[in-house]
């Protein structure tokens, strides 16, 4: 008779001092995947939560935080929608902001997703992801989240995966407003609005949506969640959310880049895209691009899709399979990015090229983790070469942006001036022939 044995988790299993297997810090559980009920599931260990004071701050300033940027980037993206049409579609008075912030965001929501890969990632590149999921959606596994909050997995899902149905009804109050003040319906506001809002959840409904429907092969008689080893699959409630998460992966996941691409396409060729009510409603979406692109940032959200896939479906496996599969999928975008050359502006498409560029690095980094062999100083080396290059990125993001306000407001100045210095003139001939 054999002894069935069943590999653990990365971190999950240790060797006591009597060399026998034994459950790591912290970890109960089948294939002790579980952590204790005092601890939350950190990347790849089972951590102590932070103060309960605390975290109710960070989990109210950074709710608050985004709340804030949503409105200002929705402002910004109203006021270019008001913007005189030039040939192409594009905006006369289009802004480096709201294409570059978008670059930046999509850069955050990649690198968020770094740390679900199966990789021991050092603490401080750990964090650096951790960093980069909080600030660019909802941060439903940040450990302030976790540890205040304290959701069970079904809670999460169900919360989660309504939660762009929720905004979308609770932001019904734009047009309710619009009603009460003004005595008309602005519906092409209300479409936008709910559009950037889904588009900031996108990564992370995926995320829990594609994680739903893991499951370990069996153990013992019985399958469990990947992501959760609490949840037994087959049971009915089990049933249920994986068939809702069918519903949402189909609907949302996969359905809204696809629609919003097949719109934008068809809105090209009829002529439309330059047409104000189209800018006030898909604006953000196709600004960025060249009219036979406009389609690009539907390709953008399906590569995150892809993403949150591979590291779903291929937790646990081994040799690296996991991290090769994603670093072949940035590599693909990459290529596609170079090829296709979407961007209107050169230093925009430069920009998402070095993000490209950055990802790829990363998680070919994190191969070299999760494969070992590397000593203290090279892991050290290649942990602050990751923090290096992912910090300069943001920073020379917020360059391009100051650049090209500085630009701008030059540029106006001199506008001014001329205009000034004309209508001066302009007196002073009308004085001398009087």
């Amino acid at each position: 008779h054999l002894t069935p044995f069943f590999p653990c988790a990365p971190g999950a299993c240790v060797i006591d001092g009597n060399g026998s297997q034994a459950c790591g810090f912290g970890r109960t559980g089948p294939v002790c995947a579980i952590c204790e009920p005092h601890l939350y599931q950190g990347a790849s260990e089972c951590s102590e939560c932070p103060p309960a004071a605390s975290s109710w701050v960070v989990l109210a300033l950074v709710a608050s935080a985004l709340i804030v940027g949503v409105v200002l980037f929705v402002r910004k993206v109203r006021k270019e929608a008001s913007a005189t049409v030039v040939k192409g579609g594009s905006a006369e008075k289009r802004s480096a902001l709201v294409s570059v912030a978008k670059i930046a965001l999509n850069y955050l929501q990649i690198s968020s997703m770094m740390g679900d890969f199966d990789v021991p990632w050092p603490a401080a590149v750990s964090g650096m992801w951790g960093f980069a999921g909080s600030t660019s959606s909802l941060p439903v596994g940040a450990s302030f989240v976790a540890c205040t909050l304290r959701m069970g997995q079904y809670v999460r899902f169900w919360g989660v995966s309504c939660v762009p149905a929720i905004s979308a009804v609770l932001l019904l109050a734009l047009p309710l407003s619009d009603a009460c003040r003004r005595k008309r319906v602005s519906w092409p506001r209300y479409r936008m609005t709910v559009l950037v809002v889904w588009y900031l959840l996108f990564p992370t409904v995926c995320k829990e949506v594609v994680r739903m429907l893991g499951c370990t092969d069996d153990i013992m008689g019985r399958r469990y969640l990947i992501i959760d080893f609490r949840v037994e699959c087959g049971t009915p409630t089990y049933v249920a959310s994986a068939i809702f998460a069918a519903v949402v992966l189909l609907g949302f996941c996969l359905g809204l880049p696809v629609a919003l691409s097949v719109a934008l396409v068809r809105l090209n060729r009829a002529g439309r895209l330059g047409e104000r009510s189209v800018r006030k409603q898909f604006l953000f979406l196709y600004s960025s691009f060249i009219p036979e692109r406009c389609w690009w940032e539907g390709v953008v959200m399906l590569r995150k899709m892809g993403l949150v896939t591979i590291s779903a479906v291929l937790a646990g496996s081994a040799h690296g399979h996991q991290v090769y599969a994603g670093t072949c999928l940035l590599a693909v975008a990459l290529a596609l990015q170079l090829v296709l050359r979407p961007y209107l502006d050169e230093t925009e498409g430069r920009l998402e090229v070095l993000s490209l560029v950055i990802s790829c690095v990363s998680l070919y980094t994190g191969l070299l983790f999760a494969l070992g062999g590397l000593g203290d100083a090279a892991v050290w080396a290649a942990a602050i070469l990751l923090i290096v290059i992912n910090a300069g990125f943001l920073g020379y993001c917020l360059w391009v942006v100051a650049t090209d306000a500085w630009a701008k407001r030059s540029a106006l100045r001199t506008r001014t001036a001329h205009i000034a210095r004309t209508i001066a003139l302009g007196k002073r001939g009308g004085g001398g022939g009087g």
